[in-house]
C-alpha cells in the first residue's frame, strides 16, 4: 500500500516528508518544511484522491499530525490536492439532516472541555473570539481588552441601556459594556446551573469564569 502510495505522489516535489507511523519515510523534496505522519494505514489509500476535506477530517480525527510551518502546511495542502485531483471538482458532500440530538452532541464534543484547556490558550479573561491589536507588541490579554472597549465603541451604548449577549461564554463581554451602561452584568449556564454576577471585571483581570464558549 505505502509503494503505491509513493508511486502517486512522486513525482509532485513537494516539500513534504511522509511518515508512517512504525513504518517507512518518505521525503517528496530535498528539504521538506512539512512532515506528515500518518497514524492510521487506511489513510494510505484514501489519500490516493485526497481533498482539503480530507485532510482535514484525518487531522481532526489523529488519524494524521502534522509538523511545520502554518503557512506551507497550507501550501502543501492546497498543492497536493490541486496535484492529484486537478481542478475537477470534489463530489457533493453526503448531508445527514440534522436534529436537535445531533447538533448537542456536535456542540459538546466540540466546546465540552475543561477550563483548564482554554486556560492554556486564551486570555485571562477567557474572551473565547478574535482580539484587537493594535500593534504587534500588543499581548493577548490587552488585545481582548481592547476588541471589549472597541465593541462597546460600536454599539453605542448608553448609561441606562440594557444588552442581551446571547453565547457569552465566560461572560467577558458583560462586565465591559456594564461599566457603559452603569448597570451589573449577570450570565447564566443552564446545564451547570451556574448562574454569575459582576461589574466592571475585565478592567481588573478578576472576571468569574463559568460556562464554555457555548453557553447562553
Amino acid at each position: 500500500m505505502f509503494a503505491k502510495f509513493s508511486e502517486t505522489l512522486g513525482g509532485l516535489q513537494l516539500p513534504l516528508r511522509v511518515v508512517v507511523k512504525g513504518g517507512p519515510t518518505l521525503d517528496l523534496a530535498a528539504e521538506p518544511r512539512v512532515t506528515l505522519q500518518i497514524n492510521d494505514l487506511e489513510l494510505l489509500q484514501e489519500m490516493q484522491h485526497p481533498t482539503l476535506d480530507k485532510l482535514g477530517e484525518a487531522y481532526i480525527d489523529q488519524r494524521l499530525e502534522i509538523q511545520g510551518n502554518i503557512m506551507d502546511v497550507i501550501e502543501v495542502a492546497d498543492r497536493l490536492s490541486k496535484g492529484l485531483i486537478g481542478d475537477q471538482p470534489s463530489p457533493p458532500v453526503e448531508r445527514t439532516e440534522h436534529d436537535r440530538k445531533m447538533d448537542a452532541e456536535a456542540i459538546s464534543y466540540h466546546y465540552d472541555l475543561s477550563n483548564e484547556f482554554y486556560e492554556l490558550w486564551l486570555d485571562p479573561q477567557m474572551v473565547y473570539s478574535c482580539g484587537y491589536f493594535r500593534s504587534p507588541e500588543d499581548s493577548l490579554a490587552a488585545a481582548q481588552t481592547q476588541k471589549l472597549d472597541h465593541l462597546c465603541r460600536k454599539l453605542r451604548l448608553k448609561p441606562g441601556e440594557r444588552l442581551l449577549d446571547v453565547g457569552c461564554g465566560w461572560g467577558g463581554t458583560g462586565p465591559a459594556c456594564s461599566e457603559v451602561l452603569r448597570r451589573p452584568c449577570a450570565w447564566h449556564h443552564p446545564e451547570q446551573g451556574a448562574a454569575r454576577v459582576g461589574t466592571g471585571a475585565h478592567r481588573g483581570g478578576g472576571a468569574d469564569r463559568s460556562g464554555h464558549p457555548g453557553a447562553a
